[in-house]
């Protein structure tokens, strides 16, 4: 037995998982997992109190038995990290109340994703904005925008604004203008900025801004590849730009302000095989604890042959993960396994508004930003229609009721669950990989 993560510090939450107990009194929760990864070595995960243990056959077969005489150290520690629960305890209706919490409570932040412009200087193939018409945000509806914002946020301590498009860098003055009055007119709300960016429009003077006006905290960046794939890939509307170079300089530069930086790895069966590389030309970066690299897929219609199907995941995460650890990107477990998911995307929670160009609001950033998923806008405010409550409706599925991944998904996202595919599912990415992660992570602590 090895403890590979302990429970999270959620007693508060869900006491019912730490009460002490006998053996008679208890059964093993329906939210834990069992992976085999050998003959003899079995990763146990605990998707409600984010536990994970390795273990041997014997003490696997201890557990599932229940037959604990001998094994009280086992016992005591599958206790400790909340793996049993009392037999008479229906779990699902523990999520249920704690899905109803969440819904209701009031945060002290509200998120405001605004997208200034659905224009871009990219012309990337696999772009979810592909199909949206360009459009750029006025300066009247800014001004709408801000007093929308400013009356809504009166109630909260903070504001968190996600730049999204498009490519949002190119309306830099009408963020950082947006920014100003907003802090103009509520001076005592914190606010700070995440913005998700190809970094074309990036400069000193962009990073500048960004520190004073829109107290940037986290940067979106993704690669596509090798510096030829990826300048390829992206398409870029200015000739001979090398993107990728550029996107390197940035990073640095970005770093060295102590700013956050995700980069996504946008892998599919035409460019894993250049993953090796690219690793080695971000490994400057890896040491920097604002620097976060991961693998993700991409998703889509299953007219993209190149994607990968869910069904291949384990294999792909294998192998990349081998990759990653190897390079020395990051620590397996935190960046490789999901924690209980007390919270919904901003699709589900009413402290949450997106922002079109046109002024629109939208349940999702995701989302097709046509008429028919509006929920009002900056003009007529904000309209409970169908769309609104399709959205924020509890209910689950069926098979999400049922699911052992359920505490980690909470349901999934609303946006894929329209656009299902072989290479795109509402659940969890996790779901798809758990066989590859328990086996690296066997590996590791072996």
């Amino acid at each position: 037995m090895k403890i590979i993560r302990n429970h999270s510090d959620i007693q508060a939450i869900f006491p019912e998982y730490f009460s002490g107990r006998t053996c008679q009194e208890i059964k093993l929760s329906k939210y834990t997992f069992f992976q085999k990864v050998s003959a003899d070595k079995f990763i146990l995960f605990s998707f409600v109190t984010d536990a994970m243990m390795l273990l041997s056959r014997k003490e696997y077969e201890t557990i599932l038995t229940m037959s604990f005489s001998g094994e009280e150290l086992l016992f005591e520690t599958l206790c400790k990290n909340g793996f049993f629960i009392n037999k008479n305890i229906d779990e699902y209706s523990l999520m249920v109340r704690q899905r109803r919490a969440i819904f209701s409570a009031v945060p002290k932040t509200l998120k405001v994703v605004i997208l200034p412009t659905t224009g871009c200087n990219a012309r990337c193939s696999y772009c979810i904005g592909v199909d949206n018409p360009i459009a750029n945000m006025t300066y009247d509806t800014a001004k709408k925008a801000i007093e929308y914002i400013v009356e809504r946020a009166r109630e909260y301590e903070n504001i968190k604004f996600d730049w999204y498009g498009g490519e949002p860098l190119l309306r830099q003055e009408l963020i950082s203008f947006i920014c100003d009055e907003v802090h103009r007119k509520l001076p005592h709300v914190n606010y700070a900025s995440v913005i998700t960016s190809n970094l074309v429009c990036f400069n000193d003077e962009t990073l500048k801004q960004a520190i004073q006006s829109w107290h940037i905290q986290k940067i979106n960046i993704t690669i596509d590849g090798d510096e030829y794939e990826h300048n390829v890939r992206k398409n870029y509307l200015q000739s001979e730009f090398n993107g990728y170079k550029h996107t390197l300089d940035c990073i640095r530069s970005i770093l060295d302000k102590q700013i956050k930086i995700f980069c996504r790895y946008n892998i599919d069966r035409n460019n894993t095989h250049q993953l090796s590389g690219v690793l080695e030309e971000l490994k400057p970066f890896f040491t920097d604890k604002n620097f976060y690299f991961f693998i993700s897929p991409l998703r889509g219609d299953d007219c993209h042959e190149e994607f990968y199907h869910t069904d291949e995941y384990n294999d792909l995460f294998y192998k990349t993960g081998v990759i990653l650890n190897k390079a020395g990107v990051h620590n397996v477990i935190d960046s490789f396994v999901p924690k209980f998911k007390n919270g919904f995307c901003l699709a589900k929670s009413e402290h949450s508004i997106v922002i079109g160009p046109d002024g629109a609001f939208y349940r999702c950033n995701l989302d097709d930003l046509v008429k028919s998923n509006t929920t009002g806008s900056v003009y007529s405010g904000l309209k409970k229609n169908d769309i609104y409550y399709q959205f924020s409706c509890l209910e689950l599925d069926v098979p999400c009721k049922e699911c052992v991944y359920l505490p980690i998904c909470q349901g999934g996202c609303p946006v894929q669950k329209k656009n299902t595919s072989k290479s795109n599912c509402q659940c969890d990415k996790f779901k798809f990989k758990v066989e590859a992660i328990a086996s690296l992570l066997a590996e590791y602590y072996i």
